[in-house]
């Protein structure tokens, strides 16, 4: 309101003159900082996004894991008169899935157990490595000699 009132109060020659006699330096200044301002609007929308993903650690160390598989397919097939063990060709490994909409990165654990003595049993065993949550699944292996393992998802 006051702006206009300034502009209609003042001739068309007094706000020329006006115009002309303002300060560069000034404008320049006040014109960056306007910039500086919407930049920085722009950058901490995109970075608000950064605190919404959350990744949790892994509770359990690979000696843990295998012990914790160890057990839950011995409860998970009712028995406890065979052993199990893992093979160097497929060795233990920790992943990170995405889980669920809340944009949460959970570690989990994939560890194949072989009965011994048997090559044509084994169990593919998931562990999240954060909630301690088991989930077996029973598997042929390959037999042949340095066969990949087929790839699974979650």
């Amino acid at each position: 309101i006051y702006w206009s009132l300034q502009i209609f109060s003042r001739s068309e020659a007094e706000l020329l003159q006006a115009r002309r006699a303002r300060e560069r330096k000034l404008f320049g200044m006040s014109t960056g900082l306007m910039h500086f301002v919407a930049l920085q609007v722009l950058l901490g929308a995109l970075v608000a996004g950064i605190d919404l993903i959350q990744i949790y650690p892994s509770l359990y160390s690979e000696a843990d894991v295998v012990s914790k598989a160890k057990e839950a397919v011995l409860k998970h097939i009712s028995s406890i008169d065979f052993k199990l063990d893992t093979r160097k060709e497929t060795p233990v490994t920790l992943s990170y899935k995405l889980k669920g909409n809340d944009h949460n990165i959970i570690p989990y654990w994939e560890v194949l157990l072989y009965k011994q003595g048997n090559d044509l049993s084994a169990y593919r065993v998931f562990i999240e490595g954060h909630s301690g949550k088991v989930n077996i699944t029973e598997t042929v292996p390959d037999c042949r000699p340095n066969a990949p393992e087929p790839k699974t998802t979650l």
